[in-house]
């Protein structure tokens, strides 16, 4: 699999995260490069990468990101999204300092399903990187590229898009956004890789 699409966020700080995203709940911006949100929204927050995922088979990629949450109140989640068809249909990927743990989850009409979890000690010094894998109905999460979650699915079976989510009323931050995927060989070239406003 190669990059297909992302986003660094290394550009000056503001409200506007550029043409490629779409804050679809609560308030984000860029801060010291990294994504974050900085409003409350219902029980999540949830912004969507716009940039349109051509891969083959045509609904499987990956979704990675760097991630870390910010202690002070003890919830932060960060999570990453696959198959994203609207705020209450995707699946995700992250971990939680709330819950102490790394977990692969879906929403389907609003409604969330834990797939699996993982338990782990999530420390607001260090720096995850977080991956959801999307392979037909197998649905895998890796935790610092270890896999540590794994489950089978098929609620979420079109492309959609990728994008981030924080859970809760946490604070957290997101960079290094990548999508991973195998261009069909039928697009003319070049491909665009990197996508920033």
């Amino acid at each position: 699999m190669e990059v297909v699409a992302s986003d660094d966020f290394n550009r000056p700080d503001s409200t506007n995260l550029g043409p490629n995203w779409t804050e679809v709940q609560g308030d984000w911006a860029i801060v010291s490069n990294s994504l974050r949100k900085v409003s409350n929204f219902g029980s999540y927050w949830t912004c969507s990468f716009d940039v349109p995922i051509i891969v083959t088979p045509e609904a499987d990629y990956d979704v990675q990101a760097l991630a870390g949450v910010d202690g002070g109140d003890n919830i932060g989640e960060p999570a990453v999204l696959g198959r994203y068809q609207d705020s209450g249909n995707f699946y995700a990927c992250g971990v939680s300092l709330f819950q102490n743990y790394f977990q692969i989850y879906k929403l389907t009409g609003g409604s969330y399903t834990q797939l699996d979890s993982f338990s782990v000690a999530i420390d607001p010094s260090t720096t995850y990187t977080i991956r959801l894998s999307m392979e037909g109905s197998t649905i895998r999460g890796f935790l610092n590229g270890v896999e540590r979650v794994s489950a089978v699915d098929t609620d979420h079976s079109d492309t959609g898009k990728a994008g981030v989510l924080q859970d809760l009323d946490g604070a957290a931050w997101i960079t290094d956004f990548e999508v991973y995927g195998v261009p069909p060989t039928n697009v003319v070239g070049p491909f665009p890789t990197h996508f920033r406003p």
